[in-house]
Order: structure tokens, then sequence, then C-alpha cells
């Protein structure tokens, strides 16, 4: 993908993926419905077992391949508005970090059991990647990265992203380590859990950090629109070489 993509050019490409994978996730059940029957598994004592294999073993194929496909055409997109290619990466690690919920959403309940969770929460992290790639889809680049309106809202928004990707990748990281590591380090384990709950203590989270992340990227696009005469479709003359804010200029 040409990182001198358009944002409307962006915006279709992730909204099919995102489309798919929503058409997929709501039809598992049925999918897995239809499997039982087809295979016999109905009429015997081991229908449970089986829909519990298909959740453990397709769930995780489904959405990793959804989170994957996003990476080349974020980073390409954020490129083109003058953003540095990480957040291309950091949308793909805070929709990465909802994989508990995407595991036992749509599923046989023995798929929580298996995974060690109690069951479906607010995907916060999907929410907020969501958030990030209508803002990449929507904001475009500055003429000067010194305009003080969008440098400002450009590192409010990038601060709140960091804290919303500490958070998510915490909770995923507690979740994986028995998987990963059994009962070893303990010790590292507690501190995570801890670092977690003070996290979502002091912040308020989800509530809090997700609204003033979408008023932040709200402001982000209205200063971008701004300053570049609203055209939404911008990548730049120079095709996205460099980044703006300060930050990198090749």
């Amino acid at each position: 993908m040409d990182k001198s993509i358009s944002g409307g050019a962006y915006a279709r490409a992730w909204g099919w993926r995102f489309a798919l994978f929503v058409f997929v996730t709501l039809a598992f059940p049925f999918f897995v419905y239809a499997l039982v029957q087809m295979t016999g598994a109905a009429k015997t004592d081991a229908a449970g077992a089986f829909a519990v294999v298909l959740g453990v073993y397709l769930k995780p194929i489904i959405y990793l391949t959804f989170v994957v496909s996003l990476a080349r055409i974020s980073i390409a997109r954020g490129k083109a508005i003058g953003m540095p290619g990480k957040f291309g990466i950091y949308i793909v690690l805070l929709a990465l970090a909802d994989l508990p919920f995407a595991l036992i959403f749509g599923t046989h309940w023995g798929v929580s059991f298996v995974y060690g969770l109690s069951g479906p929460q607010l995907p916060s992290s999907l929410l907020s990647a969501l958030i990030a790639l209508v803002t990449l889809s929507l904001a475009t680049k500055p003429h000067d990265p010194l305009y003080e309106p969008y440098a400002t809202a450009y590192r409010i928004w990038s601060a709140l992203l960091h804290v919303l990707l500490a958070y998510g990748l915490l909770g995923l990281a507690i979740m994986m380590w028995p998987f990963f590591f059994g009962l070893g380090g303990m010790g590292l384990f507690s501190v995570l859990r801890r670092a977690k709950i003070y996290l979502g203590y002091f912040t308020f989270y989800p509530g809090l950090p997700l609204s003033l992340f979408l008023a932040a990227s709200v402001y982000l696009v209205y200063a971008s629109r701004k300053h570049t005469g609203g055209a939404a479709d911008s990548a730049g003359a120079d095709g996205g070489a460099g980044t703006s804010f300060g930050l990198r200029r090749d």
C-alpha cells in the first residue's frame, strides 16, 4: 500500500476489514452449530466439547487476522498525514489488547473456562483503536508543523493514546502470563496486576480516558482541517515523506 494513501481510501480499507470481522464474529455461533450438526456431534455427548475446541482454535485466528491486516494501511496513513509510522503499530496493539474479548464473545461458555475469563467485558482497547482509525481517516497533514493548535492537539492525542495502550497491554500481559510462564515469576505477575489496578484507579479507566481520547481526536481532526482547508484526502505533495509536529523531517 502506497504511503500516500488518502483518508477516503484508508477509511474504505479498514472499514471493509472491520465489517468482515463483525460479520464473521456474529456468524460464528451459527457456523459452529451447523458444523456440530453436520458432523453428527450433536447426537453425542461430545457436542459441547467440539464447540469449545472450535472456539479455542478458530477465534484467535479470526481476530489476529483482522488485527494484523490493519498494520500496513495504518502505518501508511500515519506517514501520509505526517505522523510517525509507529502510530500504525499502536493501533494494532490496541486492538490486540482486547484479544480476551474477541476469544470469548459469541463462543461456547466453555471457551471462557479454558482461558480463565469471567465473560465478555467492554472492549475498551478495541473502541480506542476504532477511534484512532477514524481519526487517521479524517485528519490531514499540516502545512506548518509548528502550527500551535495542531501541535497541541497532537500532543494531547498522543499522550492519551499511550495511556490507553499501556492499560490495554497490561491487561493482555496479565491474561497471557499463565500460558507462557505458568506459576513462574509470580512476583512480577503481582506487580503487573497492581500496576493495572492503580492505573485504572487514578485514571478512572475506561470511562474518562476513552471520553478524553474521543474529545482529543475530534479536536485533532478539527485543528488539522482548519489549518489545511478541510481536505480529508490530503496526503501531502511530498507523498507523506517526513513527519510533522517537529518529530522527524526527512
